[in-house]
């Protein structure tokens, strides 16, 4: 495969271009799935998930620590801050917002990638995943956990 000892914990699309994210800020890229060009991102920290912002031509990944980093590219990664230190495992874009899931409960949302506000999600369930359809985000966790957003406007 590849050759490289690191894990791959996320993988996305956009822009023509795959972007996958694993371990110690580990990225690779790839416009044809098949040759990958390694990149680091400046951190060290676990990378889980990513995702991209169509408007803002972003991509956002998150992970261990609270780590937020984003580019435009997939070439040059910028680190933000994201308010928690929680680690984060799942990224969904999508009506305009990223949301972030991760430990404790823990979500956080952004509408750029690079302010980020922390919401409150009444669990301290570890949240893994975020999903968004029919006007509503969906997240899940430990224990069966399931939390749902009210509906949310499409923008215009």
């Amino acid at each position: 495969w590849y050759g490289i000892d690191e894990t791959l914990w996320g993988v996305t699309y956009a822009n023509k271009t795959f972007v996958a994210v694993g371990d110690y800020g580990r990225v690779l890229i790839s416009t044809n799935g098949k040759k990958w060009t390694s990149v680091w991102t400046g951190i060290d920290y676990h990378l889980s998930a990513v995702a991209y912002h169509y408007k803002a031509a972003l991509f956002a990944a998150v992970g261990q620590g609270g780590t937020v980093v984003t580019s435009e590219d997939g070439l040059a990664w910028n680190e933000q801050a994201s308010g928690v230190d929680s680690y984060l495992w799942g990224i969904k874009r999508a009506a305009r917002t990223f949301v972030a899931v991760g430990d404790n409960g823990t979500i956080i949302t952004s509408p750029d990638g690079v302010t980020w506000t922390k919401r409150p999600s009444g669990t301290s369930n570890g949240l893994y995943g975020a999903a968004f359809g029919r006007r509503t985000f969906v997240l899940v966790g430990d224990s069966g956990t399931i939390l749902q957003s009210a509906r949310v406007p499409i923008p215009e």
